[in-house]
């Protein structure tokens, strides 16, 4: 018998629509509507039985092209009420092969010239309140796969509609309304991972040619600090934190990378606190007779179980 721990996160998918609206003077404004369940409803039908594509096991696929690659999006199981997928991407090196532990004999993976190995992990999405539980899986796909999905999907069926979909960390409530109310909040520090044209064009304001010479770069980062006075606090009020913590996720998604905070109480030492690290997870425990093989059945009856068992709590944190 073997078993393993997976963590899974939670995320709350936003669907949200840019409408231009005419005012009795004329003028044209923008206003942004957030999509609901009922709003919703025709596009995920469409999007199974129709954008998706019929594969040999009887399941629909869909290969969607990402910055970071092509992702592979599969339906294991969909209802009126969620769904639950597949995500995979392809492995860029073959580092997995067969030894038999008897022989010690090892040999590769037999694979056809159209196959590849792929790293792929499972997410359960509910349709009423667009949450979202991804199993954490080093090497697969994140929920940016999946909102990479909804976005191709309006961009090609639905281009008359300009759609902004985020995918939001659903964060331990207690822990940010802490923070907030905390006496004295001194300093916020936050980390962006941006294209490094961008960086060093607009805001370290370099030329093309005094920064064209740069090579094999792996990732670019901008990070900026607000300072308060030593012992004050740097809001009036208690939501202002978490208003621009929400609006750094919602810009920046997946390339917020951090996002600290220096706050205390007046009776308490200055504390640092990475906002990020406190997400709401969940851990499950799969378990194989065979010491090897987990299977789908298993993994996705312990993820819906991991999000059925949580739902309760998550609400508290969503409204």
């Amino acid at each position: 018998m073997s078993n393993i721990k997976r963590k899974v996160h939670f995320f709350k998918m936003n669907f949200r629509e840019s409408v231009i609206v005419t005012k009795e003077s004329k003028e044209e404004v923008v206003q942004y509507k957030y999509l609901d369940s009922q709003d919703m409803e025709q596009y995920f039908e469409e999007i199974c039985d129709n954008y998706f594509e019929e594969i040999d096991n009887d399941r629909k696929a869909k290969s969607i092209h990402t910055s970071y690659g092509d992702v592979v999006v599969e339906i294991v199981e969909n209802t009126k009420k969620f769904a639950v997928y597949k995500i995979g991407h392809q492995k860029t090196s073959n580092t997995v092969g067969l030894r038999n532990y008897e022989t010690l004999a090892f040999s590769d993976v037999p694979m056809k010239d159209n196959e590849n190995l792929e790293m792929y992990t499972y997410c359960y999405m509910d349709y009423s309140n667009f949450v979202c539980a991804i199993i954490s899986v080093y090497g697969a796909p994140t929920i940016s796969a999946l909102t990479n999905m909804f976005r191709n999907y309006f961009s090609s069926e639905h281009k008359e509609k300009v759609m902004y979909i985020t995918a939001d960390s659903i964060l331990s409530t207690e822990t940010i309304e802490m923070l907030s109310n905390k006496e004295v909040i001194t300093n916020v520090t936050a980390t962006i991972s941006l294209p490094q044209e961008k960086i060093l064009d607009q805001y370290v304001e370099l030329n093309r040619k005094e920064f064209g010479a740069l090579h094999d770069v792996k990732n670019s980062e901008i990070t900026f600090n607000i300072v308060g006075k030593r012992n004050s606090n740097l809001f009036y009020q208690p939501n202002q934190l978490v208003k621009i913590f929400n609006q750094m996720q919602d810009i920046y998604d997946d390339d917020l990378k951090s996002f600290f905070v220096k706050a205390k109480d007046k009776n308490e030492k200055m504390e640092t606190y990475n906002v990020l690290n406190y997400k709401f997870t969940r851990s499950i425990l799969l378990s194989s007779e065979d010491n090897s093989i987990f299977t789908e059945k298993e993994i996705v009856k312990n993820l819906k179980h991991a999000y059925t068992s949580s739902i309760n709590e998550i609400e508290k944190f969503i409204r």
